[in-house]
């Protein structure tokens, strides 16, 4: 199974563990942790930790793109990314430990150049070609207009790879459009589409049921604490979590999306294919900061994890 993942937005993610955290006030760190993040880069490192040959393009800049740039080679990946002026972008996330809050201040990142982006879509269009699945995720410059990610599944799914889409706000309204494969909205997102609260497990069948009926083959609910719904071509599951202590919850949703698409690489049924999804997801918040577990981590609690046939 080939992946390429396109991070049109990858970052430098510096955590800060905090006691006692205040607003407005002198906060000293007593640890510091930086890692190299953003959804793309994410499930490129995941996917390449499983054993799955990717590929990585997107947009880098500066002294930070190239840290992006090696941490992915060193991790396996093949990257073909196009380079802009200005600077890959700074996130800082601010954990404290004794209350058990997180906070993120995310930069916008520098301004895409239209030829840079006419360059950008002509990589995705030859990754597409070789590739068995295309992820499309994160966040991205107001430069690219939010129907960028519309334009962006359209190739993938014109050159024959399934189109893999989890993004938000407009960008995740609009890109349903061109008709993703698979979707991974959590439940902020989900409401926004359907435009209303989801406070049942009902109502988020409905939910996933009906964004399915737009065109979307498998749609990915990830509700936290609460587990996920899913909806393939082969009915509608409720997946459950399983308890563990939480150290971070950066990342976990890109998690659980490679944990899915793992198990579709290696021929699992729905069913299975979620248990791992639940598997690296309770791996990942198991794990400080923004670092990505292990192989051996990421699989190790795929058999206790419950999943329901609903439908």
């Amino acid at each position: 199974m080939i992946l390429s993942a396109i991070a049109l937005n990858p970052a430098i993610d510096k955590t800060y563990f905090v006691e006692h955290f205040s607003i407005d006030a002198l906060n000293r760190a007593t640890n510091m942790k930086t890692n190299i993040g953003g959804k793309g880069v994410n499930v490129a490192v995941t996917a390449a930790r499983c054993g799955m040959t990717c590929f990585a393009s997107g947009f880098l800049s500066g002294y930070n793109g190239q840290m992006v740039g090696k941490f992915l080679k060193d991790a396996g990946v093949t990257t073909d990314f196009v380079y802009t002026e200005g600077e890959t972008r700074v996130n800082i996330k601010i954990i404290d430990t004794v209350n058990q809050t997180y906070t993120d201040l995310n930069e916008a990142g520098p301004a895409v150049p239209m030829d840079a982006q006419k360059d950008l879509y002509k990589k995705v269009e030859d990754l597409a070609i070789k590739s068995d699945m295309v992820y499309l995720g994160g966040s991205f410059h107001s430069s690219m207009g939010d129907d960028v990610y519309k334009k962006l599944v359209t190739i993938v799914k014109e050159k024959g790879a399934v189109a893999v889409l989890d993004a938000d706000g407009a960008a995740l309204q609009i890109g349903i459009e061109a008709k993703p494969n698979i979707i991974k909205p959590n439940l902020k997102e989900m409401e926004s589409l359907a435009g209303h609260r989801l406070k049942t497990v009902s109502d988020a069948v409905n939910a996933v049921r009906k964004v399915q009926g737009k065109g979307v083959e498998t749609v990915l609910l990830t509700m936290g604490g609460n587990g996920a719904v899913a909806a393939t071509p082969n009915g509608i599951y409720r997946a459950y979590s399983i308890n563990a202590p939480v150290r971070s919850t950066v990342g976990a949703g890109d998690s659980f999306l490679c944990g899915f698409l793992y198990g579709k690489s290696i021929a699992a049924t729905d069913e299975e294919a979620l248990q791992y999804a639940v598997s690296f997801a309770t791996a990942k918040i198991q794990t400080e900061g923004t670092d990505i577990p292990l192989f051996e981590a990421l699989v190790c609690d795929k058999d206790k994890v419950t999943v329901e046939h609903v439908e």
